[in-house]
């Protein structure tokens, strides 16, 4: 399976045989949103230009629970969403602080990374939901990382790359 989230508050999830050329689509998800940017800015109906001013639409499997999809994006609540693929519905959320710009799930499902244009990475727990922020960016964060084993997660914005070690 494989996923695609788009800047209109949009996931697809796709099934793919590629032995045969084929793909099908199995869950079309929508996540409501406010008429204005997170600036204010009155968003005109039908003007994609403007998706450029919201925050992006992040979707990720679960590598721990096969039926969990974890989505966050521009919406009526700053928050990261649990969707369950087989009940067809969120099962929880958890309120961020920030609108993420990237997020990335470690390999052991334990801890969600996120980076937000207040030039912060925050690290979930995954079940509790508990947060802590890191600084050390100068400009917003777009992209976290974490290494296959886990171990590292490097994020980085426009003008800077930051590994940082994971202690379990």
């Amino acid at each position: 399976m494989w996923l695609v989230a788009s800047g209109d508050r949009r996931v697809s999830v796709w099934n793919g045989d590629w032995k045969r050329d084929m793909c099908c689509l199995l869950d079309w998800l929508t996540f409501p949103g406010p008429s204005v940017a997170p600036d204010g800015t009155k968003l005109k109906k039908g003007d994609k230009s403007q998706y450029d001013l919201l925050p992006p639409s992040l979707a990720r499997f679960s590598p721990t629970e096969s039926d969990i999809l974890v989505y966050t994006g521009y919406g009526k609540e700053t928050c990261v969403h649990f969707y369950s693929l087989s009940q067809k519905v969120v099962v929880r959320k958890t309120a961020l602080t920030h609108w993420a710009t990237g997020m990335d799930i470690s390999p052991g499902g334990h801890l969600l990374a996120f980076g937000c244009q207040e030039h912060l990475v925050t690290l979930m727990d995954y079940e509790e939901g508990s947060f802590q922020d890191y600084t050390g960016h100068v400009d917003s964060v777009g992209v976290v990382c974490f290494s296959r084993c886990g171990q590292l997660l490097v994020t980085s914005s426009v003008s800077d790359v930051h590994v940082w070690e994971i202690i379990s």
